[in-house]
């Protein structure tokens, strides 16, 4: 009998050695593999089966927690038979205990030397998929269907990443509520995936603080997992030297994958506030904009509270009810690009945000709310001597209260002065920014209206 085409996808590595897929292609870091060891390894399917061997040696690696694109969040489980002469392999639904009481969602079997992966339920994803084993590397897993094409990947990164960035915020003294369970619950296939009518785009930027960014992004990216329709975080990274892109694109890739995670890499030699915001700014296309600072901590349901108010009588919103939430402020994309976004003929730091606030309030039939909300408003903290450490050498005389001071005069006088647009010097605001992609990077930019867009090779 022939063998199945998605069999037939994978004949090639049938008699690989463990550990000797995807090692080809080079992918991955030293950290990446190092956190692999720690945790047990990863995904290694190549190789033959000894004979007797239960669960077998194709099969072991797979068994643990995942996150899949199709099924939601599962739990991979050898179950004996009551003689002890053997068993299966089965996927249980997550948050079910030790009995699911709706029964397996389906069975992983060897047939031939393949990895068979037969699925019962949800049932409109019932079928048979086959481990693609030249695409499954480490902790990320990718399944073929019938007629060899990807019909599913699964990332046992994530869920690690956003357990160890819990356990570190719970832990630190700042007395910060992750929202974990009930974050992890919406990992589930059968959770449902919220609506909306219009779109979200997050927007973070970053330079050499991974040490924030790795501990609150993976809880942002839980807490929108279920509104990852029509919610995209971008995270716009301006060259850092601590390892926060190889961390976006190892730890975070299944975000990537299904497309609520854009991760762009863009040129800026020193700090600079508004020219990095507006860079996060411009590759957004959503209809609603909100900055996030890499260090904010969003809250289960942020972003549907963000649409509700803005949709019943709010031009704006700034939550600043926490330590270090300043920034984080909602407007209308129309709205941002009319005012041409942050101020950026200014000090690299200090004052930034409030004079947005201001310009956003100025604006004709403009209703402005401030919200103070201990659900929405946290932040990992940092200190003033952290937020201007990657500025320019020529500032280092000045302290941030300093530029803070000197910056809330000039956006005042502006102000008065009736200059809500601003950066009029400017055919575009911030700085080319190029995404970054599994399929390697491409250049993105939106121009503003009467703008041209610019590009990058």
């Amino acid at each position: 009998m022939p063998l199945p085409q998605g069999r037939e996808a994978c004949a090639g590595a049938r008699a690989a050695a463990p550990g000797e897929a995807g090692a080809e292609a080079g992918q991955g870091s030293d950290a990446e593999a190092q956190e692999e060891e720690e945790s047990g390894g990863g995904a290694d399917c190549g190789g033959p089966a000894a004979a007797g061997e239960w669960p077998s040696p194709l099969l072991r690696p797979l068994v643990r927690e995942w996150q899949s694109a199709c099924l939601g969040h599962v739990v991979v489980e050898a179950v004996p038979d009551e003689g002890g002469a053997g068993g299966v392999v089965v996927l249980r639904a997550s948050f079910c205990g030790p009995v699911d009481p709706m029964g397996p969602l389906g069975q992983l079997t060897v047939e031939g030397g393949f990895v068979r992966l037969e699925i019962w339920r949800p049932r409109r994803q019932r079928g048979v998929l086959w481990l693609d084993v030249q695409e499954s590397k480490g902790r990320r897993v990718a399944w073929l269907d019938g007629s060899g094409r990807s019909a599913d990947c699964w990332d046992g990164c994530l869920l690690d990443t956003v357990r160890k960035a819990a356990r570190w915020v719970e832990e630190s003294p700042h007395r910060l509520t992750t929202w974990l369970d009930e974050g992890l619950s919406h990992l589930r296939g059968d959770t449902e995936v919220t609506t909306s009518q219009f779109t979200v785009g997050l927007c973070i930027t970053s330079m050499n603080r991974l040490w924030q960014l790795r501990r609150a992004l993976p809880l942002n990216l839980l807490q929108c997992w279920p509104h990852r329709q029509w919610v995209r975080i971008h995270v716009v990274d301006f060259g850092s030297s601590d390892g926060t892109m190889d961390f976006l694109l190892n730890r975070c890739r299944v975000a990537m994958d299904c497309d609520l995670l854009r991760v762009y890499r863009a040129d800026l030699e020193f700090w600079h506030a508004s020219v990095a915001k507006n860079t996060a700014h411009a590759v957004a296309d959503e209809d609603i904009l909100v900055n996030c600072d890499g260090d904010n901590l969003l809250g289960p349901g942020f972003p549907q509270d963000v649409v509700l108010r803005l949709t019943t009588g709010s031009t704006g919103l700034q939550y600043e009810g926490g330590l270090g939430t300043c920034g984080r402020i909602a407007c209308w994309r129309s709205d941002f690009d009319k005012i041409r976004g942050y101020d950026e003929d200014c000090y690299p730091m200090g004052a930034q945000d409030i004079d947005l606030r201001d310009r956003l309030e100025a604006l004709p039939n403009a209703n402005f709310q401030r919200v103070n909300s201990t659900k929405y408003c946290q932040a990992i903290p940092n200190s003033q001597e952290d937020k201007i450490v990657n500025c320019a050498p020529l500032y280092g005389q000045v302290r941030w209260g300093r530029m803070d001071t000197i910056n809330r005069r000039m956006f005042k006088w502006r102000l008065q002065g009736g200059q809500v647009v601003r950066n009029l010097h400017k055919d575009q605001i911030g700085v080319p920014a190029i995404r970054m992609s599994p399929l390697g990077p491409q250049a993105v930019r939106r121009g503003l209206p009467g703008c041209s867009a610019s590009a990058v090779d």
